[in-house]
C-alpha cells in the first residue's frame, strides 16, 4: 500500500514505517530516540546533495525582526537535529534560535 506522509512528523512517519515492516509498538517506543539518532545521520550524510530555498522576503523578515529584538523560533515537524541542519543550510539559524520539534511530541 502507498503511505502519505504529508503533514506527519518525523516521529509520525518513523512509526507508520516501522510498524508496516512489523515492528511492536513496545519496540518502536523503547528505540525511538536511537531510531532518531540514525535519522539524523543519514539525513546528514546526504544534505549535501539537496538544495534548500529561503523563500523571497524570509529573510529580510527574520533580520529586521531580530534587530527590533523580537524573539522569533521555528515550529516543525522535523526532528530538532535534522531541522537545525536546514536551518544552518539556509544560513537561517541564527534567526530562529528555538523552537518546537518532533521530538518535542510525536503528533502535531
Amino acid at each position: 500500500p502507498v503511505m502519505h506522509y504529508d503533514g506527519c512528523t518525523d516521529g509520525e512517519i518513523c512509526t507508520a514505517i516501522l510498524r508496516a515492516n512489523g515492528i511492536p509498538d513496545a519496540v518502536i517506543g523503547a528505540r525511538i530516540e536511537e531510531t532518531f539518532h540514525h535519522l539524523a545521520k543519514s539525513f546528514e550524510s546526504a544534505l549535501g546533495r539537496y538544495e534548500l530555498t529561503v523563500l523571497p522576503g524570509v529573510r529580510e523578515l527574520l533580520n529586521k525582526l531580530a534587530a527590533d529584538s523580537v524573539p522569533c523560533g521555528v515550529a516543525t515537524g522535523n526532528i530538532a537535529a535534522i531541522a537545525r541542519m536546514k536551518l544552518h543550510k539556509a544560513g537561517l539559524e541564527h534567526l530562529l534560535p528555538v523552537g518546537g520539534f518532533a521530538d518535542d511530541g510525536h503528533r502535531r
